[in-house]
């Protein structure tokens, strides 16, 4: 199953309106259709990667104050988390280290008012416990 769908249907599971996207292109053409509380945004995508979205997001009127969270499936290099907080998002973390019910639980804490936790980096490469 394609993780993009998987996120997407736990988050529609738990109560959410989902709107999923192909490429960065498409991404930004349902942005603009839809008024989202939150973006969560993959870095790699065909098209328009995630930096150049989210520089397209971040250069609209209509989109700039919208909090995005970043996904990727790689360790992001240093020059590519310094581009993304110059960027200004919300938080950033790898799929492997984020189960859907985590990121459920990311969203209900963010829509609390207790804001969404900073960065979270890469889990230990090894065993995962029990």
């Amino acid at each position: 199953m394609d993780l993009a769908l998987l996120y997407a249907t736990a988050l529609r599971h738990a109560g959410h309106d989902v709107a999923t996207a192909v490429d960065g292109q498409q991404a930004l053409q349902l942005l603009n259709l839809y008024n989202p509380d939150i973006i969560i945004l993959d870095m790699r995508m065909p098209v328009l990667d995630g930096l150049a979205t989210l520089a397209g997001i971040r250069s609209s009127e209509t989109l700039a104050h919208i909090p995005v969270m970043v996904f990727t499936n790689t360790d992001l290099l240093p020059s590519e988390v310094a581009r993304l907080e110059d960027l200004g998002i919300e938080a950033w973390m790898t799929k492997i280290s984020m189960q859907p019910a985590d990121l459920n639980g990311w969203l209900r804490r963010w829509s609390d008012g207790r804001g969404l936790p900073v960065r979270r980096s890469p889990p230990e490469r090894g065993p995962r416990p029990g």
